[in-house]
């Protein structure tokens, strides 16, 4: 049978945690700077976010000229449509990996 001098105390507990956490976050921290000191990453990062804000601000507007603007934009058929996107981003994706290598 434990007594409860056996057990650990609640802030005990909690400081042990805490410990941990930081531990954690600075591990996490340390990562994200070797990271963001590599060019590639950061090049690969620019890229995607540009490409990512790009793709956003066409369906953004795009769904901004169809409803608030009431244009007649022709329809889109997703259907059809798809495959091609995931063909495109696997050929960047492919063309970037293929151009980084010596």
């Amino acid at each position: 049978m434990t007594t409860p001098t056996d057990q650990p105390r609640t802030g005990d507990t909690v400081r042990t945690i805490d410990e941990k956490a930081q531990a954690l976050g600075r591990e996490a921290e340390a990562a994200a700077n070797r990271f963001a000191t590599n060019p590639a990453v950061r090049d690969a990062a620019d890229t995607a976010g540009r490409l990512w804000g790009a793709i956003l601000l066409a369906a953004g507007l795009w769904l901004f000229a169809a409803i608030t603007l009431r244009l007649d934009l022709p329809n889109v058929a997703w259907a059809d449509v798809w495959p091609v996107i995931l063909i495109v981003f696997g050929g960047i994706i492919v063309l970037r990996g293929a151009t980084r290598r010596p």
